[in-house]
């Protein structure tokens, strides 16, 4: 048993996806003890929130490798069979998604001396980017939730459920989209909160409330991941 658990822990982690997981995981969860211990520890609090940026700029290196599986992922995750207002959603995200690793890098170039222009436009275009895909997934989300919500309710009223079974996927894929509101709500925080002075909410969080927001969607997403290693 040791060994097939180790086999599935090596398999986890050879995943680059997972290992990006892990690492904004481990961002997050370092800002959120910094926050919690800017007061009583300041020394320590500083080297944790050193640390969590370091974290952050060794995934922003790890993500120049990103755009084609990107492209490839956007591409599958279309609804061919879906209604117009719901494919142009996808498409929409899906171009925001990809459109983000380019700009990004573009910042990271600039940020390097590399390119002749400023990083600081770039960062916040990425940030926008990341923002307008949010929206539009969180929108998708919530409207899947009350689709689901109502359909649930009234098979469960008609007793319609064949099983316990289709009961327990039925509300297991409920558990899941609300899990994914969750995170979609968490990371709109975070962009809300690194738009520049001026954007409503901008700067609101503070490092505790940036590091819990960020390791509760880090969370969701890692424990996402996980199950579907085990599938």
């Amino acid at each position: 048993i040791m060994g097939f658990n180790i086999q599935l822990v090596s398999a986890f982690l050879d995943s680059h996806w997972a290992r990006s997981q892990i690492l904004r995981t481990a961002q997050f969860a370092a800002a959120t003890v910094s926050g919690l211990l800017e007061s009583a520890s300041p020394d320590v609090a500083s080297k944790l929130i050193a640390a969590s940026s370091k974290i952050s700029g060794a995934r922003v290196i790890l993500r120049l490798m990103d755009d084609i599986p990107i492209l490839v992922y956007n591409l599958s995750s279309i609804k061919r069979d879906a209604s117009v207002p719901e494919r142009a959603a996808d498409i929409l995200v899906s171009l925001a998604n990809q459109l983000y690793y380019p700009v990004e890098h573009t910042a990271w170039a600039a940020d390097q001396g590399l390119l002749p222009v400023q990083s600081s436009r770039f960062w916040l275009l990425s940030n926008i980017l990341w923002m307008v895909s949010l929206v539009i997934s969180l929108t998708q989300t919530l409207v899947t939730l009350f689709t689901l919500t109502h359909k649930l309710r009234v098979m469960r009223r008609k007793g319609a459920f064949s099983d316990d079974t289709s009961r327990q996927a039925g509300f297991d894929t409920l558990r899941g989209q609300l899990l994914q509101a969750l995170a979609s709500t968490a990371d709109l925080m975070l962009a809300i909160h690194w738009m520049p002075s001026g954007f409503p909410g901008a700067g609101c969080l503070g490092t505790l409330g940036m590091g819990v927001f960020g390791l509760i969607s880090s969370l969701i997403g890692l424990y996402k991941m996980v199950l579907s290693s085990k599938r």
